[in-house]
């Protein structure tokens, strides 16, 4: 959206008393500026995802005051800087979201293991093995309608599938 555009939807939702619990990455990734002003307006929580990709960005994030939230991807940034990033945007009093592009359970089970660790986070969105045709993996996690278990198994409990 553009700021206008997104800003005129956050008051329709508002004024239709739509049960929001975020507003992901409502316009370019490089306007911080305009997701500060967003998020002024806003009486949803603004969640940067691919504004949030290196410890960098979310450091100007939280210069910017233009989220509350923090979307991390472990395909976006890598284990290593998402572990960084988590760290930085909770010291920087951010919400925490784990997401992902479309993953196999490897990459959520990873993922899941991150959000466990810098645990409450503020929404999971681990859901991507589900929307394949088959997922090569698995094991490990489980889904129990919105909630997810985790393993018991070494590592990430997960294996090849066979």
């Amino acid at each position: 959206f553009s700021e206008s555009e997104a800003l005129s939807m956050i008051k329709a939702l508002k004024k239709a008393s739509v049960n929001v619990h975020l507003i992901e990455q409502p316009i370019a990734r490089g306007d911080l500026e305009g997701m500060a002003r967003i998020r002024s307006e806003s009486p949803f929580p603004i969640c940067a995802d691919e504004s949030a990709s290196t410890v960098e960005n979310v450091t100007q994030i939280i210069k910017a005051n233009a989220a509350d939230v923090i979307n991390i991807k472990i395909m976006k940034s890598g284990v290593i800087e998402s572990c960084q990033i988590a760290k930085l945007a909770q010291t920087g009093g951010l919400g925490l979201m784990f997401g992902g592009m479309v993953e196999t359970r490897l990459a959520m089970g990873m993922s899941l293991a991150l959000a466990s660790t810098f645990w409450p986070a503020h929404t999971l969105d681990l859901d991507t093995p589900l929307l394949l045709a088959e997922d090569v993996i698995e094991g490990g996690y489980t889904y129990h309608g919105p909630v997810m278990k985790l393993w018991k198994e070494a590592g990430l409990g997960l294996s090849p599938k066979s």
